[in-house]
């Protein structure tokens, strides 16, 4: 694990642990042209392979949704004195995934973090464009803020913003939007951020990341955006969003053998350079999505433990920012 990104070094090889998850994931694999339905089929039950997360206080579906627009979402509890509600968006490129998909890690993350984890099913593309997903994680935000004390027992609960690889890409663009639209949002924590629609980067077209495949990568982007002129508008690639002052503490984890760690460590650069509190941790041997991923191997265990240092340091222990 690696603190701070100066260049590139050599690539390792991937982790025995990951590459017996990949190993297991292939066998669950659909062939090449599946349809979405097929290959959200295969995720689910490739994600029910992995052991289940720890046993909580509690696990409670709820509405979160607003207007005639549902949205599901599931609260897990795993303390009993919370003073954080975070709102944790899940992977799968817009595409796949959802609350089920991600009940394992959103376990483990209210588990070790001790907050409240309100885990998002947004709306999935290629049926519900951009900018569907990006509304439904503004307004899991928002139902979040309305509900914290309420949920936590504290007029003092902070909201904090979470999300894996799209998921990140969907909290980095929430996070810029409630600078100025609100709510109050306290941190941001970015696994594995895809911030860019650019793929024809020498560092994409070199990285031998295995995970996930690289001819996906335009059908996903294509999907969620079909529109290329959505390309450079920041709620899609908060990469290149013209101002990022005043933006919550960050922590952006990346890993070595990802197509995107470069974006990753390109939006700490960005954020560091105009003085947002940022913290950058990479981890070595595994592969995109890594903390979704998780099978209780020790890189996630190791995120997640960073995760809740970095809640404690920078959010429990700071003063409200609203």
């Amino acid at each position: 694990m690696s603190e701070i990104p100066g260049g590139f070094a050599s690539i390792r090889p991937l982790d025995p642990e990951i590459q017996e998850l990949l190993a297991v994931m292939a066998r669950e694999s659909v062939p090449p042209g599946a349809s979405v339905t097929e290959m959200r089929d295969a995720q689910l039950k490739a994600a029910r392979l992995i052991p289940p997360g720890p046993p909580l206080l509690d696990v409670v579906d709820v509405d979160i949704g607003e207007g005639d627009t549902p949205l599901r979402g599931r609260l897990y509890f795993g303390s009993d004195k919370p003073t954080i509600l975070m709102v944790f968006l899940h992977g799968g490129g817009w595409t796949l995934g959802g609350v089920e998909v991600s009940d394992a890690p959103s376990r483990r993350i209210a588990a070790g973090t001790g907050a409240i984890v309100l885990s998002v099913d947004y709306r999935l593309a290629p049926e519900h464009p951009f900018p569907a997903a990006f509304e439904d994680a503004h307004q899991a935000v928002r139902w979040a803020a309305n509900n914290a004390a309420r949920l936590t027992g504290s007029d003092e609960a902070k909201i904090v913003i979470a999300g894996e690889s799209a998921g990140a890409n969907l909290a980095a663009a929430v996070a810029l939007l409630a600078r100025s639209a609100g709510p109050a949002i306290h941190a941001q924590i970015l696994s594995c951020p895809a911030l860019s629609a650019d793929l024809d980067t020498p560092f994409i077209r070199n990285m031998p990341a295995p995970f996930p495949p690289k001819d996906l990568l335009p059908l996903l982007f294509k999907g969620y955006a079909p529109d290329e002129r959505v390309h450079r508008d920041p709620r899609f690639a908060p990469l290149l969003a013209e101002n990022v002052t005043g933006l919550p503490p960050a922590l952006i984890l990346t890993v070595e053998l990802d197509a995107f760690r470069e974006q990753g460590e390109m939006y700490f650069e960005r954020l560091k350079g105009v003085g947002v509190l940022c913290e950058i941790l990479r981890y070595d041997g595994t592969v995109h999505g890594f903390l979704e991923l998780d099978n209780g191997h020790r890189q996630s265990r190791e995120a997640i433990s960073a995760m809740a240092g970095f809640l404690r340091r920078h959010v429990r222990d700071r003063p409200d920012r609203s």
